[in-house]
């Protein structure tokens, strides 16, 4: 079966066609199978949690792995380096006076969660991160409804 390139090829190669029943039926043709090769490619979110359950085991291991790699040398460099002290801040070598590094936070959750397939595609390959960013979520969401006197109880 023909894929969506080969119906590409072909309306770019018979432009002079354009407006005539075939043309239309190879644009039509084409117009389902890029919506079908788009939707093999994205897993179910089955699939997808299945995945990012296999690697859950193995993100713990990395990250334990990374921490035990820790030395106080390294933690002293961070601090002295970049870490949002006041003294690093005052001088402009923290993140924190980045505009820069807000513009990445800003970003970040439609990159991750921006379409189901990039949804998907985060719960697979980093689950731990996708659930605490659940949890940053319903933190935020029940802090926030905690301050208003009204939804202090569903808070």
């Amino acid at each position: 079966m023909p894929t969506a390139k080969d119906y590409a090829d072909w309306i770019v190669k018979n432009q002079s066609k354009k407006g005539t029943p075939e043309f239309q039926t190879v644009a039509t043709a084409y117009e389902q199978a890029k919506a079908k090769e788009a939707a093999e490619k994205e897993p179910s979110w089955m699939t997808a949690i299945s995945r990012g359950v296999g690697r859950i085991p193995g993100q713990i291991s990395d990250i334990a792995t990374s921490i035990g790699n820790i030395g106080a040398g390294d933690v002293g460099q961070f601090v002295s380096d970049i870490a949002p002290t006041p003294q690093n801040i005052l001088a402009g070598k923290s993140p924190l006076t980045d505009i820069e590094t807000y513009k990445a936070i800003a970003r970040e959750p439609f990159e991750r969660y921006g379409t189901s397939a990039r949804a998907k595609e985060t719960i697979a390959t980093d689950p731990l991160g996708a659930m605490m960013d659940v949890s940053l979520v319903g933190r935020g969401a029940g802090t926030a409804l905690r301050q208003l006197p009204q939804t202090a109880r569903a808070g």
